[in-house]
């Protein structure tokens, strides 16, 4: 299905996890700058900022780039990726499976609690 867009439209997608050390979310985006402003733009760059003046607290050092490296990480293509569907079914692919599922980027992909 949609198999046609895809070929008009092709697209390098790439799974980012986002802040891992808390609520876990997934990104779909073409890099990590879309990806870091997709989510600014869905929970504010003052989540963002905020969650780096704590961190900031016990590595008085790091820098706003280097904090961005570490929050905003890239998944391996390869890596085994369970995605719990509304229906409480548990599937399991790799994220390079998950990917050719996603038609629109950036697109938010999951949450860590749900």
């Amino acid at each position: 299905m949609f198999n046609w867009l895809r070929r008009l439209f092709p697209c390098r997608k790439k799974m980012f996890c986002i802040n891992e050390g808390g609520v876990a979310e997934w990104i779909v985006a073409k890099n990590r700058k879309q990806a870091l402003k997709f989510y600014s733009e869905l929970v504010g760059e003052d989540v963002i900022k905020e969650t780096y003046e704590d961190v900031k607290q016990s590595d008085p050092d790091l820098t706003y780039k280097e904090f961005l490296e570490d929050y905003i990480r890239e998944e391996s293509p390869d890596k085994l990726f369970p995605l719990y569907l509304e229906n409480g079914e548990k599937v399991t692919k790799t994220v390079r499976e998950h990917l050719k599922d996603v038609l629109i980027v950036p697109n938010y992909f999951g949450c860590s609690d749900y």
